[in-house]
């Protein structure tokens, strides 16, 4: 049997829609981390549709967190009046969970609320299977513990982030929200915020290197993302045939920090074949402490820069001065602040490489682990 083990970035707009694929080439398994923006579901319909007409299922479906960027194509998917995908477990938190997981903390007491409770109407209406391996607890680490579970066909998923009190800080952000909207928290109707598409960028930039110290960059002060929504973003390490992935969502710096150390055991770095930088690239999850404990070969990026000018150039800078081989830095959409990096100069001096989709086909990059 001929083994494939791929990530394929989807056209999501600033968002992530991240199509996974492992096992046997003839016929392989599927998992899907998050939905990207509404667009994205153009991308996403013909391949469920594609699985369902092959009798195939998606393995696990991960909703990493509740902002638009992520659940919007998600949203497209629930809205189907019929739709004969089989997903065999969804891991999501919803209002329920996080209340859950601050009952499970001593003395303890949300974000895009709303699209998040159209989100758990719809799950429980189709009746698929809910944190099925959590026995419908939180999709959350607790304590230092970072179990290994099982798929079939032999992909094994570990949750890095959210902890429990990672949750629980989301709760009243979200009742809020779903007081402004004048829903309950349950379930109720959304109106879905729309993504902006980006600007393309040019060709590879000749030359010299700019004018820009990437070592400076990288060594700037790390602020961290103040984003409760982002801070309760799902992280998992998938690992399979001797190969590792880091899908991180919008997770922070210090959760997946922790993580990692509790999995690396004596190491001093965690091996990784793929990182995907976490909030498409911004410098407020990306910390150098967090990449001087892990050695990617690739980083994905996936975002169109337009929102917030992702990714941020401090991000990608973290990366090659922590690196220990040759890198590739995949990007999904050819884009001023990814354009920046197809520099002959810096690829020279840093010895990495630049890949971006074909063209026609932005939005669209698929990477090979195996």
């Amino acid at each position: 049997m001929t083994s494939v083990f791929s990530i394929e970035m989807l056209p999501a707009y600033e968002g992530d829609c991240l199509w996974i694929e492992y096992g046997d080439a003839s016929r392989p398994r599927v998992i899907l981390c998050d939905g990207g923006r509404k667009v994205a579901y153009k991308a996403l319909r013909p391949r469920l549709r594609r699985l369902a007409a092959e009798g195939r299922a998606i393995e696990l479906l991960i909703v990493s967190h509740i902002d638009a960027d992520h659940i919007e194509g998600i949203l497209e998917l629930l809205d189907e009046d019929e739709f004969p995908i089989q997903i065999n477990d969804v891991w999501f938190n919803g209002y329920d969970h996080l209340r859950r997981a601050a009952r499970m903390l001593p003395k303890s007491e949300i974000y895009g609320a709303v699209q998040a409770e159209k989100l758990t109407k719809n799950l429980r209406a189709r009746g698929w299977p809910w944190n099925k391996a959590f026995h419908g607890a939180p999709a959350a680490r607790v304590g230092d513990e970072v179990p290994a579970i099982e798929l079939a066909g032999g992909m094994s998923v570990r949750l890095v982030s959210p902890t429990l009190e990672a949750l629980r800080d989301l709760i009243p952000t979200w009742e809020k929200e779903c007081a402004d909207a004048g829903i309950p928290p349950g379930g109720g109707r959304v109106r879905a915020r729309r993504g902006r598409d980006g600007l393309p960028a040019g060709a590879e930039i000749m030359g010299a290197a700019p004018r820009f110290d990437v070592m400076e960059s990288a060594r700037e002060p790390f602020v961290p993302d103040s984003s409760k929504a982002n801070r309760s973003s799902i992280a998992v390490l998938l690992e399979y045939r001797g190969r590792r992935a880091l899908m991180t969502g919008d997770a922070h710096a210090d959760l997946l920090l922790s993580g990692l150390r509790a999995m690396r055991g004596g190491r001093r770095k965690l091996r990784m074949d793929v990182f995907k930088l976490s909030h498409h690239g911004s410098h407020g999850t990306t910390s150098l402490e967090l990449m001087e404990n892990l050695d990617a070969a690739a980083i994905m990026v996936s975002t169109n820069g337009s929102r917030h000018k992702h990714p941020h150039r401090q991000s990608l800078a973290r990366w090659l001065t922590t690196k220990s081989r040759t890198g590739v830095a995949l990007f999904n959409y050819d884009q001023k602040e990814a354009g920046f990096w197809n520099n002959r100069e810096l690829r020279r001096r840093y010895d990495y490489e630049v890949r971006f989709p074909e063209p026609a086909r932005d939005g669209y990059l698929k990477h090979d682990l195996i």
